[in-house]
């Protein structure tokens, strides 16, 4: 028993120094390097504040810059200037901005596109977090979005928002609201991937292996702009649609067919009612809400794709009372013949993708700004 007791804690001291002498080495290799820190911000906001952080962890590296307050985008005050006018968007990825610099987020394009019709200070304010569906949206809006006193609140809906609560009761996704649970889990995650060199060494290298995003992602570093957003196949718009099609088959594959099955069906049912609760907030404290449908790459690309979802969203609105911008049409006219995603990398949008986004948004957006003031 003894023999087998100092066995056990021999090979237990060898593996513990064995892994103290590759920390050291790496270290000496200039690891960490800050790769994954961005996710695990410290402090009040999204992000860490007043940052500059070069994002490497997917097909095109691009910066994020955040503020004061930890929100991606240029200085604010958390008090609303009098005489301005505010609009928060809240969203997952695509409204986050994913991929792209700031200067190319759709929020910064909005905000160029309105201030040249307005007569009136507008603010357009990144409050999005990728990831999630509703119910974390909701959070989004109650820890950071309502207490700048904004005027508009905008929430898109992405095709996979349905897959992030299927399944789920509505009781259980409102105990989880909230900004940024900070659960064991998520201390451990934080813990390997950026405060030790080993954690983050071994997740990029995982990478590297499974993710061809991840891969392409890291030879871009250090290219021009125009290099970055150079992907081949990008042009191949039929192909990159049935691409689409099958690697999203079950996520938001589940709301693109002609009809729903009875799990997605309640799934439907669940994030219209938390839709009402995010609307009655937005009330309760004065703020318009606008629902915004980002169309999924088969809707702008395949001939015949259904639509039903985007009627669904409509119907919903309607019983709500809610402003709905479907961008599908929009985004169909637009995009023909054009490059506006990553694709077949990815199906996040690209720069001109983010500036068709902010043009469709400001077409809708502008009568309702005007409106709101008269």
């Amino acid at each position: 028993m003894m023999r087998q007791y100092r066995k056990v804690l021999l090979s237990s001291g060898i593996s513990i120094v064995s892994l103290v002498i590759l920390e050291t080495a790496l270290r000496l290799c200039g690891f960490p390097h800050g790769t994954f820190a961005p996710f695990f911000p410290h402090g009040p906001g999204l992000y860490p504040e007043n940052a500059s952080m070069l994002m490497t962890w997917g097909p095109v590296p691009y910066v994020v810059r955040s503020n004061s307050l930890g929100l991606r985008g240029e200085e604010i005050s958390s008090r609303k200037p009098p005489g301005a006018t505010r609009v928060v968007t809240v969203g997952d990825s695509v409204t986050d901005g994913f991929f792209v610099d700031n200067e190319d987020t759709w929020q910064y394009r909005l905000s160029g596109l309105l201030k040249g019709r307005l007569a009136q200070p507008i603010e357009i304010i990144n409050c999005a977090s990728g990831g999630g569906s509703v119910d974390r949206e909701l959070g989004l809006l109650e820890e950071f979005g309502l207490p700048l006193q904004p005027d508009v609140v905008i929430l898109t809906f992405s095709a996979n928002d349905i897959a992030e609560i299927l399944g789920k009761r509505e009781e259980d996704l409102l105990t989880r609201i909230g900004a940024a649970p900070d659960s064991g889990l998520a201390r451990m995650q934080r813990l390997l991937l950026t405060r030790t060199a080993l954690g983050e060494a071994m997740y990029g290298a995982y990478l590297l292996a499974r993710s061809s995003s991840y891969r392409h992602g890291r030879k871009m570093v250090g290219r021009s702009r125009d290099e970055r957003y150079l992907i081949a196949g990008g042009n191949e718009f039929q192909n990159n649609a049935e691409i689409s099609v099958r690697r999203f088959a079950r996520t938001d594959g589940l709301v693109l067919g002609g009809v729903f099955d009875p799990r997605t069906k309640l799934a439907i049912d669940v994030y219209g009612r938390l839709l009402a609760r995010f609307v009655s907030q937005c009330r309760k404290n004065g703020v318009r809400p606008v629902l915004v449908y980002f169309p999924a790459y088969s809707q702008i690309y395949l001939d015949g794709a259904s639509l039903l979802i985007n009627v669904t969203l409509r119907d919903m609105c309607l019983s709500e009372g809610v402003d709905f911008l479907d961008l599908t049409p929009g985004f169909r006219e637009k995009g023909a013949g054009r490059v506006l995603h990553l694709a077949p990398l990815d199906f996040h949008l690209n720069p001109e993708g983010n500036r068709v986004f902010a043009e469709l948004v400001a077409e809708g957006l502008f009568p309702l700004l005007v409106s709101g003031r008269q």
